[in-house]
């Protein structure tokens, strides 16, 4: 997002983000070390783990949270409630084992 506004001179107030599918926070547990790593990461740039399990992480909502604060209107954000692990239409390493990946896309428009 940084690299959108400062070389492409994008307006964060018109970005349009698109969350898409990923893996819930239901089915997303790490180790003890990589959950107190990364809700230390959190607090140090003032944002709420927001997750209800121990060793969970909720990965959309950390994503939420950081695309608000880079300035996105929350009308311009489209968050997809769809969990990777539990609908077998997407590729999930922690269900499968699978070596397949989703892909992300960003794009500019020039209008």
């Amino acid at each position: 997002m940084k690299a959108m506004v400062d070389v492409y001179g994008c307006n964060p107030a018109d970005i349009i983000a698109y969350i898409g599918a990923g893996i819930c926070e239901e089915h997303y547990e790490v180790s003890e070390e990589i959950f107190e790593s990364f809700n230390a990461s959190l607090s140090a740039e003032g944002l709420c783990p927001c997750t209800n399990k121990h060793r969970h992480l909720n990965i959309r909502t950390t994503i939420f949270q950081q695309i608000i604060r880079a300035g996105l209107r929350f009308i311009n954000i489209e968050n997809v409630q769809i969990c990777t692990y539990e609908d077998s239409g997407y590729y999930s390493f922690r269900r499968d084992g699978t070596k397949n990946r989703q892909i992300n896309l960003i794009g500019i428009i020039d209008e």
